[in-house]
């Protein structure tokens, strides 16, 4: 289901985009606690699903960073709220354990800002909750012009 030319792309690209155009990831973070009766793990699997997605769809090596927030989010989801469930505790100690493999994205940027001339630190897009993903639009594409300038780009989110 990864590797389809369905024509697509500009969708997919909106969803892509959410990673670093919009304030999806810390807004679903911060309704963690007290959004709605069981918001907490509608969040979670949104969350969830949102970063599995960008991690096999758009990084080379199946290898996603996520931000130190993010990660202390994983791994506190459910501390301090009576209301979570045993799957939705199960569910943000699978998302720790599984991104905290990886060092954070903070971490991440600093070894590579150290590693590159200022110049080439420049050129790159960056958020402070993931990275690693680079936009690269379905071969044989007809995806609109401004996604094809995007194609290639590494995107920091």
């Amino acid at each position: 289901w990864l590797a389809i030319n369905d024509g697509e792309d500009a969708l997919r690209f909106q969803l892509f985009a959410l990673s670093h155009q919009t304030a999806l990831i810390p807004t679903l973070v911060a309704n963690r606690r007290g959004s709605y009766p069981g918001g907490g793990f509608c969040c979670l699997r949104l969350l969830a699903f949102f970063l599995s997605w960008m991690r096999a769809r758009y990084t080379s090596d199946r290898v996603l960073y996520v931000s130190q927030q993010v990660l202390d989010a994983f791994k506190n989801w459910t501390a301090d709220n009576p209301d979570a469930i045993q799957e939705e505790e199960s569910l943000a100690k699978t998302l720790f354990d599984d991104f905290n493999r990886w060092p954070s994205a903070e971490a991440r940027r600093e070894a590579e800002s150290a590693a590159k001339p200022p110049s080439a630190q420049a050129c790159s897009v960056s958020s402070e909750f993931v990275s690693g993903a680079a936009w690269k639009p379905a071969p044989e594409s007809d995806a609109p012009e401004k996604m094809a300038a995007g194609e290639g780009k590494t995107v920091d989110t």
